[in-house]
């Protein structure tokens, strides 16, 4: 009996043990760096490097709207550079340096606090963390910064009669405001309170778009799948603002779709799969200045068990590719005036 009572102690010595040296915040909360006044990220690997990599990446997935916007912007970067301002400061591309300088600082504020090898795994744990405090002046900083373009901007604005201008006016401003909103929306995360940066009084986002709203867009299609193609162009470009449509009789902005299929029958020999290509290419032109500030060429490819299901695939995706290259395209010509 004392044989067993001593084993029965001996375990629960060293179950103790074990979990005294067990860092918390491997289960959850850390004592040492409190949620309220950070945010953490867990990394486990079989290697440190690895964990410390893993749980660094853990708090910057915390800012998914900042790296979403990062990527979006860098997208419109791209066009910017392949027109004609090549060499030229784009306003997008400004845009896009603001978003990475802000998401670089924040993330170079994350620390490693703490690492812990699991003896029986030969496991890693490591801590990252990142002071709330600092997290919010950078992002109450960046938000200000904000704030003081578009009070610059809004001034023209308001003072401009030309319909063409104020909606180059509106399009940056807009840029702005949902740059603006991305850092809001981490402000709310890293604040305990869940409380942002209260709303730019100077304008508002429906404003700007009846600007954009008293340019009129005219939208063409030709060749094969036409209507999805105009469709979707007509879609996208009045989701940002445009007054976008196929009848215009006095466009500011014409935008021109031609399309194309091929057969590519079956391809290496297999007989169960229909090959089909689309191919659109698109141009728009500022007709105040007769000039063609757009102009691209998508493709895309695709199978079926069928023909006319493989052109079917390939019209709705060229068709959803078309329009998002020609809002981008549209939104950086405005944006970079």
């Amino acid at each position: 009996m004392k044989k067993i009572l001593c084993a029965l102690l001996l375990g629960l010595s060293c179950s103790a043990a074990l979990a005294a040296s067990r860092p918390d915040w491997t289960d959850g909360n850390s004592s040492k760096f409190p949620r309220e006044l950070y945010m953490t990220g867990v990394g486990i690997a079989s290697d440190r490097t690895s964990a410390e990599q893993r749980a660094r990446a853990a708090v910057s997935r915390i800012f998914s709207s900042l790296v979403n916007d990062v990527s979006q912007v860098n997208a419109s970067e791209t066009v910017a550079k392949d027109g004609k301002n090549q060499g030229q400061p784009a306003f997008s591309q400004t845009v896009s340096q603001n978003v990475q300088i802000t998401s670089d600082k924040l993330l170079e504020g994350v620390e490693v606090g703490d690492t812990w090898k699991e003896d029986a795994t030969g496991q890693y744990y490591c801590l990252a963390v990142l002071d709330r405090a600092r997290a919010q002046s950078t992002l109450k900083s960046r938000i200000g910064d904000i704030d003081s373009q578009i009070d610059q901007w809004n001034k023209s604005f308001t003072g401009e009669k030309d319909r063409f201008a104020r909606a180059k006016y509106a399009a940056k401003m807009l840029a702005l405001l949902r740059q603006r909103d991305s850092f809001n929306s981490d402000l709310r995360i890293v604040d305990p309170t869940g409380q942002g940066a209260p709303d730019n009084q100077s304008v508002s986002a429906p404003q700007l778009r009846q600007a954009l709203e008293q340019l009129e867009l005219k939208v063409s299609c030709s060749g094969q799948g036409d209507r999805q193609i105009c469709e979707g162009l007509v879609s996208a470009l009045s989701a940002l603002g445009f007054l976008a449509r196929e009848d215009s009789q006095k466009p500011d902005i014409a935008v021109k779709a031609d399309a194309s299929l091929t057969d590519l029958g079956h391809l290496s020999g297999d007989t169960k799969w229909y090959w089909s290509r689309a191919t659109v290419s698109v141009s728009a032109t500022d007709a105040s200045k007769n000039a063609t500030f757009l102009n691209f060429e998508v493709s895309y490819k695709s199978a079926s068990v069928s023909k006319p299901e493989a052109d079917r695939i390939v019209l709705k995706n060229i068709a959803a590719q078309s329009a998002d290259k020609t809002a981008q395209g549209l939104t950086d010509y405005f944006q970079n005036q």
